[in-house]
């Protein structure tokens, strides 16, 4: 008797789950549509903003009247590197710079020493300081660099629109593909899983600069894994952003992310950690669940980790975590011999 009426609280539970998943698919489909049509309209929008900008700068040829000729190929580099170049600086490595190239210009008596010293490490010019010396003690040059650096900076911000619109598009996608486990029109396809997680980073650049320093120790001989791109993208969105999220509310002040990829035999390892306040030991079996979140209100659905899990899987993998105070460490394994192989 016992045994039948536990069968049949599991039949219930069960169907009320597949209710509660047709309806939030239905409520997710009609979500995701509103959201796609404006969205559509902002990332073609940017983009556009993007280019022009681009070519302005590419354009970008009225030097001040004094520079010598080689001086003029100096500011060619500097707008080359700077328009084109996506690295992004930790917070530490920040004010490195900035005190290194405070220090010269003051040594050299350059007027506004504090202002242009921040320009030349937006520009990314820190390692050209002695080229550029001779001729900062001139306004037109110092002028054209304010110059640059405004153009650069709306450039960098058009660029972080197009990233974010990116993300909240593969966001939808995501919450579809819950709800609806059907990989229907999704095609299998090769990608580079380094340069997957490189486009993450670089969405939350502006956060990690808060004090977050990131380590990456990338096997270069990884081969390309063939998987559902998309779909695999949102588990390091979801996977980073919960890492910054964690060092974010931890009180320490400097904070480092890892990530690690390496072959282990026929699997493709992804090691992503944190040194935030770690996840206590009896929550750590129920984080994958779906609906279970510590955040506060109106800041997680809960989802999140659900969804990566269910990704993972899908792609015949597995995701583990691992974590103690002031660490944690998410590990997820990816079968070569995976979809579509």
């Amino acid at each position: 008797m016992a045994i039948a009426l536990n069968q049949l609280r599991e039949t219930q539970a069960n169907l009320m789950y597949s209710e509660k998943m047709s309806a939030l698919g239905h409520f997710v489909a009609g979500i995701a549509h509103e959201i796609n049509t404006p969205l559509g309209a902002i990332s073609a929008s940017v983009d556009s903003i993007a280019g022009f900008i681009a070519q302005e700068l590419e354009q970008l040829t009225d030097f001040p009247d004094s520079l010598l000729p080689e001086q003029q190929e100096l500011f060619h580099l500097l707008i080359l590197r700077a328009a084109g170049d996506n690295a992004y600086l930790s917070s530490r490595e920040r004010r490195r710079q900035r005190r290194s190239l405070l220090a010269q210009l003051t040594t050299a008596n350059i007027p506004k020493a504090e202002i242009l010293a921040e320009t030349l490490v937006d520009l990314k010019a820190h390692d050209q300081i002695e080229r550029l010396l001779p001729i900062l003690q001139d306004l037109d040059t110092q002028t054209f660099l304010h110059r640059l650096h405004r153009l650069v900076d709306l450039f960098q911000s058009a660029q972080d629109i197009s990233l974010a619109s990116e993300r909240v598009s593969k966001v939808t996608f995501s919450l579809k593909t819950y709800t609806q486990a059907d990989s229907v029109n999704q095609r299998p396809e090769l990608t580079d899983v380094a340069a997957d997680i490189d486009k993450v980073v670089a969405l939350y650049q502006n956060r990690l600069q808060q004090g977050i320093a990131v380590v990456r120790r990338f096997d270069p001989e990884i081969p390309p894994l063939c998987c559902y791109a998309d779909e695999l993208t949102q588990v390091w969105v979801h996977l980073i952003y919960n890492a910054i999220q964690a060092m974010e509310t931890s009180p320490i002040v400097d904070h480092v992310l890892r990530l690690e990829i390496e072959r282990s035999h026929d699997d493709l390892v992804v090691r992503i950690t944190d040194s935030g306040d770690g996840i206590p030991t009896e929550l750590q079996e129920k984080i994958f669940e779906p609906f279970f979140t510590t955040k506060p209100a109106g800041e997680g659905s809960g989802l999140g980790l659900n969804i990566v899990r269910k990704i993972v899987e899908k792609h015949g993998g597995a995701i583990a975590v691992d974590s103690w105070p002031g660490e944690t460490m998410f590990v997820v394994r990816l079968p070569f011999q995976g979809v579509g192989t």
